[in-house]
Formats: structure tokens, C-alpha cells, sequence
């Protein structure tokens, strides 16, 4: 959850990345999402894709801040030498989707000694061990309620095919 002691903390960190603060420091910044394939090169809206980044590349360009970021956007996120494990222990900021998130047990936990924030882009935190991350002071975020309306829909759809006898009809 996010206290009052957690939102300063990310204020501090957004303020430290923006404004110039230890202008020697530089933020690393690990996202593990998926591949967009064809359509995420072809089509820059679908943000939430490895090759799109969720705009991050653009903003950082935009702000001038490609001194004081380092981005690693991948989908290889399991095995010993994939790249989520090469790349924890200089992280400072993880983004993962729920539905293909990064693991962050133990003993990534123990590895990523930079890490401040886990984020999720995203409902659920089931993908960290939130006892070791608090232990750590490190902050995870979600984005709680954000697919409340596409679940609904789909509820919706599911009604009307079972209704409608959709499935059978189809075959």
C-alpha cells in the first residue's frame, strides 16, 4: 500500500531523476513485458510492448535524460542467464504487466541491492515477495482497478454466448 513515508519516497526518486539532483547517478530503469512483434513496430499506440516501451524511450528523449537513464526493455525474463537477472542488480526501477510479470523472490531481491520500486503496469502484486521487498524498503506499486471495466465486459460477452448458445451454433 502506499503511505504517506512511500509517496515521498517516489516523489524524492521522480525529483533525483528530473531536476538534476547527483547529476552523476544514473537511474536504471528494467521493464519485462512482452513482445509486440509486427504490430508493435508498425504501430507506435500499442505502448505496452517491447518495442513501444510504453512511450519511456520517447520521454526520456524528450527530457533530455538519456545521460541519467538507462532503459533495458526485454521479455527474457527466466532462466540463470536471462536478462532480468543479468540486469536486477543495477536496477533502480522495475516495470512488469500482470500477465507477464518479472518475479521478484528472494533471492532477485537479495541480487537487486539498487532497487526502489516495483512496479506493475497493471492489477496484482502476487509476483513479489512483499515481505522481503518491505524488509528492503522497497516500494511496489499497481495500478489497482484498472481493468475493472474490461472484466465486466467480458462477463458480459460470456452471459450472452452461454444465452445465445453462441458456442454450438458456431460449430
Amino acid at each position: 500500500y502506499l503511505d504517506q513515508a512511500r509517496i515521498d519516497k517516489a516523489k524524492k526518486l521522480q525529483l533525483a531523476i528530473t531536476a538534476g539532483v547527483g547529476s552523476d547517478h544514473v537511474f536504471s530503469f528494467f521493464f519485462c513485458i512482452l513482445k509486440g512483434g509486427e504490430a508493435g513496430k508498425k504501430n507506435k499506440n500499442i505502448l505496452g510492448c517491447v518495442e513501444n516501451a510504453l512511450g519511456l524511450r520517447e520521454w526520456i528523449k524528450q527530457n533530455k535524460l538519456e545521460d541519467r537513464i538507462k532503459l533495458v526493455v526485454t521479455s527474457d525474463k527466466q532462466g540463470e542467464n536471462c536478462m532480468a537477472e543479468k540486469t536486477l542488480p543495477e536496477a533502480s526501477v522495475v516495470i512488469s504487466q500482470p500477465f507477464w510479470p518479472c518475479y521478484l523472490d528472494q533471492a532477485r531481491i537479495d541480487k537487486a541491492k539498487k532497487l526502489q520500486l516495483a512496479i506493475t503496469a497493471g492489477v496484482g502484486s502476487d509476483h513479489v515477495n512483499l515481505e522481503a521487498a518491505c524488509k528492503r524498503g522497497i516500494t511496489i506499486a499497481e495500478i489497482t482497478g484498472s481493468n475493472v471495466v474490461s472484466v465486466a465486459e467480458h462477463v458480459v460477452m460470456q452471459i450472452l454466448a452461454l444465452v445465445r448458445n453462441f458456442i454450438p451454433a458456431y460449430k
